[in-house]
């Protein structure tokens, strides 16, 4: 897996454990972690963009994250 995969992998967890709140609380805590804040692997959009759409579409599932 690579380190998108693992920080959707990440940022699941974190939604799960309530130590984000939301979606993209959680991708920008996980993606700071693991790429290192305001580095270009942190601030690339696909990816992220790719996680928030399938959080949005109901593919990454948790019962109450806030929207």
């Amino acid at each position: 897996m690579g380190k998108y995969g693992e920080t959707a992998l990440q940022a699941v967890k974190l939604i799960e454990s309530n130590q984000a709140a939301t979606p993209q609380e959680a991708w920008e805590k996980a993606s700071t972690k693991l790429f290192g804040a305001g580095t270009h692997g942190q601030r690339k959009g696909c990816p992220k963009g790719a996680f928030l759409g399938l959080c949005e579409e109901g593919f990454v599932r948790k019962a109450l994250y806030a929207e």
